[in-house]
């Protein structure tokens, strides 16, 4: 199954509509949505755009359709539309989609054409080749060079940039530890100790860059859930049981944000991630109370979503628990 057949799939589902009735809002047959969804066919644009309207969708989700569909993206050389680029290039790289990120960044580099927007688009670029140095070197000097004054002319805020250097630090960190745990496990010695240094180093900058740029844009449901990702991952690398409690008490405070997010454009995925994550953490903090309600309400919304089940099963075993009782 293509990765836009199971996107299709889960708009379908979150909108409790069946293949009968999307077929006939469509005008097209239930064996044509079926072979959509299995990536036996790909739509053309048209019909994208009328998937967009029937299921209402907000213009990050119609464009992440059309760049899986491999078209051309509904992107203009407008605020709105670099900061929807910018999300769609983190996510597709989150999601491995490596192709699919760099389509879209030779597609904006086409739109957009102020200096500071392409060197954050070419920083962007870098990232996907895990270049860290030259990405963050790149983000660096976009800030150096950003204008005091912002303007109706940048199509992306001083706080859009921090927040990109500091996903920039967070990638790198997050590959750092990969490689700390493997030397961990082998018992290397001096290498771990280093490569443990260094994680915490970047996770460190992470972080500061993050809070920076969430002191500019409070609501910014992106920043906070990566914020989120990097408390979480400070408290995990942390010895100190006290301030690796501390990390997962912060890390707490910023999930239950993006769980409680009035933001519309945020998916029920990100959503439901967010809160396996957090009872995740009441896991690990032995509050399974909160832990088990929570997990519960999610597999009560989302049956078939297994993560839950995983995530129910992790929870009642870190505590020696039965997951009937």
């Amino acid at each position: 199954m293509s990765y836009l057949g199971k996107e299709l799939i889960k708009l379908r589902k979150e909108k409790g509509v069946s293949q009968e009735n999307i077929a006939k809002k469509l005008d097209c047959t239930r064996s044509y949505i079926c072979k959509l969804e299995s990536g036996e066919r790909i739509p053309n644009k048209e019909l994208v755009l009328k998937i967009s309207d029937v299921f209402s969708l907000e213009s990050y989700m119609t464009n992440k359709l059309l760049i899986l569909a491999k078209l051309s993206p509904e992107l203009s050389s407008d605020s709105d539309s670099h900061r929807i680029a910018l999300r769609l290039i983190i996510d597709f790289k989150n999601d491995g989609l490596l192709e699919e990120a760099r389509y879209l960044i030779s597609t904006c580099l086409k739109i957009f054409d102020n200096k500071i927007e392409l060197s954050s688009l070419m920083a962007n670029l870098h990232l996907l080749k895990d270049d860290f140095d030259k990405a963050i070197k790149l983000n660096e000097e976009v800030l150096e060079h950003f204008p005091e004054q912002e303007t109706d002319k940048l199509k992306i805020t001083k706080a859009e940039i921090v927040h990109n250097l500091g996903y920039v630090y967070l990638e790198k960190a997050l590959k750092l530890k990969k490689e700390w745990e493997i030397s961990n496990i082998n018992k290397v010695g001096e290498s771990e100790k280093q490569l443990r240094k260094d994680c915490i180093e970047n996770l460190d900058t992470a972080i500061e860059k993050f809070e920076l740029a969430l002191q500019e844009e409070p609501e910014h449901e992106h920043i906070i859930e990566q914020l989120a990702v990097a408390y979480l991952n400070r408290a995990s690398i942390e010895e100190n049981e006290s301030i690796k409690s501390n990390w997962l008490n912060k890390s707490i405070q910023m999930y239950d944000q993006v769980i409680s997010s009035p933001v519309k454009h945020q998916s029920d995925t990100s959503k439901v991630n967010s809160s396996i994550f957090l009872a995740m953490i009441f896991g690990k903090l032995k509050k399974l109370e909160e832990a088990s309600r929570l997990i519960n309400i999610i597999i009560c919304c989302q049956p078939k979503y297994f993560l839950g089940y995983y995530a129910k099963a992790c929870i009642y075993a870190l505590n020696g628990k039965d997951m009937d009782s």
